[in-house]
């Protein structure tokens, strides 16, 4: 199945269900993005040499906008993501390149105050 495609799948039988809970209830969209993780969207943009689907930030942005039409909640989540992503790709090793493949592991961009 493409990547596409599981997408469409996961965007509609899980995010936009997760979608309610997650503005409703102002909760995280953890099942929302847990399915994306095993779908393989979470390593879209990991280097295909640790599993990933060796795409760029541009496919990452149509992944974000069309979730965004479904939830706004779990795009977010995503454009954190992707942008944490290319800074693992730059200096990460390998074990958390292929923890992120796998949907195991879920990056973020943070700051110390």
């Amino acid at each position: 199945m493409s990547c596409r495609t599981s997408l469409s799948v996961v965007l509609a039988q899980v995010v936009g269900l997760a979608a309610e809970r997650a503005s409703g209830e102002g909760r995280f969209p953890r099942d929302a993005v847990s399915a994306l993780g095993r779908a393989g969207v979470l390593g879209l943009t990991v280097a295909r040499e640790f599993g990933g689907g060796g795409l760029g930030l541009l496919e990452a942005a149509e992944v974000v906008a069309r979730t965004a039409r479904v939830c706004p909640a779990t795009a977010a989540v995503l454009t954190s993501h992707f942008a944490a992503v290319a800074a693992v790709e730059w200096c990460g090793g390998s074990w958390v390149r292929e923890e992120i493949t796998a949907g195991r592991h879920l990056v973020g961009l943070g700051t110390r105050a």
